[in-house]
């Protein structure tokens, strides 16, 4: 039986007591380590490079009484409690709408505006017609008085006077019916701007 030399068993001895002092010094560095981040920490000390802890600013504000918003999302339908349908009289172009939607208006306020300018055209057109029936009746008269002057030393006949007469008349109903054309074009231009008629909201009977 071969037995180990002296040699051998020295070394193997050395190996054995190193180890073990390895494995010693690792709790022992361990300790160290957490024995320091605690010590940093208690103290509030920075690591080297970063930058200070800044403080945390506070405000003082005035407490006052308000609505709170709340809202609310999810999908459905709206509907009023009161609608109202407005009619037009005349037709054209919706060129203004002069509330929004929930708004509350008063007495006379102006809701809508349609196109106007078609309407407009129409009145001075029906005025230009009165004006030009008016100079032909003024005419008609001139002549008529020349006529009768005429009639009464017999250089005109009866037949021309009356036909002047009648000249006269029809002119005069021409000026008649371009006044009631003004008025129905002024009545019409009108209802191109649409007024609130009560002083409930929009959506309530009128």
């Amino acid at each position: 039986m071969l037995s180990k030399s002296p040699s051998r068993a020295r070394r193997g001895g050395r190996k054995m007591r190193a180890s073990r002092l390895a494995i010693g010094a690792v709790p022992a560095l361990a300790a160290v380590g957490t024995y320091a981040a605690l010590r940093d920490r208690s103290t509030g000390a920075n690591p080297a490079g970063a930058a200070p802890l800044r403080p945390v600013p506070v405000t003082a504000g005035t407490v006052e009484e308000r609505d709170f918003p709340i809202y609310r999302v999810g999908l459905g339908t709206v509907q009023a409690y009161n609608t109202v349908t407005v009619k037009v009289r005349v037709d054209g172009e919706v060129q203004q709408i002069a509330f929004r939607e929930g708004q509350d208006v008063r007495k006379g306020d102006l809701l809508a505006e349609i196109d106007p300018r078609p309407y407009a055209a129409l009145l001075q057109q029906a005025e230009a017609d009165k004006a030009r029936d008016e100079a032909l009746l003024a005419n008609a008269k001139l002549d008529l008085n020349r006529y009768s002057t005429l009639a009464l030393k017999n250089y005109a006949t009866r037949q021309s006077v009356d036909t002047q007469n009648a000249l006269v008349a029809q002119y005069e109903a021409a000026i008649q019916r371009d006044q009631g054309a003004i008025d129905n074009a002024r009545v019409q231009l009108g209802y191109t701007t649409i007024l609130h008629r009560s002083r409930a909201a929009p959506g309530c009977a009128w």
